[in-house]
């Protein structure tokens, strides 16, 4: 009976090292972060047809492009410059300050003329960008394919990576959006 007992408990006591061993030789611990448009896009937008037979990639305006080359950008559209918007600038500078030292990453905050009320310093990731109103909407709807939220008319905040892909949309007012956005931001960078 003791060695029953005494194999019983061998196993037992084995049986999840020799998982972990399996595992750790084996296993492929690796998790991808979703492209958005990879197989193309046809749509209809307040811009008109929209169509891209292969991969999508974002065509920045030139105001923009050079401020984006290689790196993973995050668009924000008014919360950060908005002062009736406090909630999601907090979850905002949250992400940021987790991201303080990073170089591969920014946040591009753009506002129109005049709607510039508050501005954060200290955060060497973030940069305000001012566009006309035009260009603004056109290029969050037309190559961004972000639409406001119908209650708060809020734009989500657009993850582009270093490719020009859309990576990711986000509710910036939502917690959980934003550890989303943590998770896949730490991922995309050690892709």
């Amino acid at each position: 009976m003791k060695w029953i007992k005494s194999i019983i408990l061998a196993f037992v006591l084995f049986s999840p090292a020799a998982v972990y061993l399996f595992l750790q030789g084996f296993g492929e611990n690796k998790f991808e972060i979703p492209v958005f448009y990879k197989d193309g896009l046809d749509t209809l937008t307040s811009c008109g047809q929209v169509m891209y037979p292969s991969a999508y990639k974002v065509e920045y305006p030139s105001e923009l492009g050079m401020l984006t080359k290689g790196k993973v950008t995050l668009f924000d559209y008014g919360v950060l410059t908005h002062p009736d918007r406090r909630s999601g600038q907090n979850n905002i500078l949250s992400f940021l300050s987790k991201y303080k030292q990073e170089e591969r990453i920014q946040t591009l905050a753009l506002y129109a003329q005049d709607s510039l009320s508050r501005s954060f310093q200290g955060y060497p990731n973030l940069r305000y960008v001012q566009v006309e109103e035009a260009l603004l909407t056109t290029f969050a709807e037309c190559q961004l394919f972000a639409n406001p939220d119908a209650e708060s008319n809020v734009y989500p905040l657009v993850l582009v990576d270093e490719l020009s892909r859309i990576r990711g949309y986000f509710d910036p007012m939502d917690l959980e959006e934003i550890d989303r956005l943590n998770t896949e931001v730490y991922i995309l960078l050690n892709e």
